[in-house]
């Protein structure tokens, strides 16, 4: 399991706490009957609890990151998992602008094994925001752009450039253009190899 790598099981990385956080924000209009949030600490041991929401109940599963197959580089491993958690429900909506790129078991596995998939209105939202930026943008047009791992972003900033007057660059990326240009970053966190160099 990734968890022993990520701060276990149950750990700081645990979404415990963000289905209390879930209920909470369900309820503030106090409703009747309250949401229900049910809290399943195995993703992949969840069948139970899945057979016991009551309409109107929710369920949140923990961090499928603690799972070595939710990334794996074997597809059928991360199809396998994605079959799986797709048997708990019927519907697939992303609203992770940030991590669909990734080809994940619950990125784009799930999806694919269900036949379907949507955006919630936050990924929309990053679409339409996207789109904008790809027709006749206001100007002067600054992109900024973040995280760690520039080879997440390397298509995304090809695509881009052209249609921007200035590129703002933060976060741990930043390292990685650092280094390239010839800058001392010590042990900061970068990516190497020639594509990078190549760029």
């Amino acid at each position: 399991m990734q968890g022993a790598l990520l701060g276990g099981v149950g750990g700081l990385l645990s979404l415990k706490s963000v289905a209390k956080r879930l209920s909470e924000l369900l309820n503030e209009d106090g409703s009747s009957p309250p949401v229900v949030v049910k809290f399943a600490e195995d993703c992949m041991n969840a069948e139970g609890i899945v057979a016991e929401l009551e309409s109107g109940q929710v369920i949140l599963l923990e961090n499928v990151r603690f799972y070595n197959d939710e990334t794996s580089r074997v597809e059928s491993e991360r199809l396998a998992m994605a079959k799986h958690i797709a048997s708990y429900g019927d519907f697939f909506v992303s609203d992770a602008f940030g991590t669909s790129h990734r080809n994940s078991a619950t990125v784009v596995g799930l999806p694919t094994v269900m036949g379907h998939g949507c955006c919630g209105y936050l990924l929309k939202r990053e679409i339409e925001a996207y789109s904008d930026l790809l027709g006749e943008p206001n100007r002067p047009m600054v992109a900024i752009v973040g995280e760690a791992k520039v080879s997440d972003k390397i298509l995304l900033l090809d695509h881009i450039l052209p249609q921007i007057d200035s590129l703002i660059i933060g976060g741990a990326m930043a390292f990685t253009f650092l280094k390239v240009q010839g800058y001392d970053i010590a042990n900061s966190f970068h990516e190497s190899g020639q594509s990078f160099l190549d760029k």
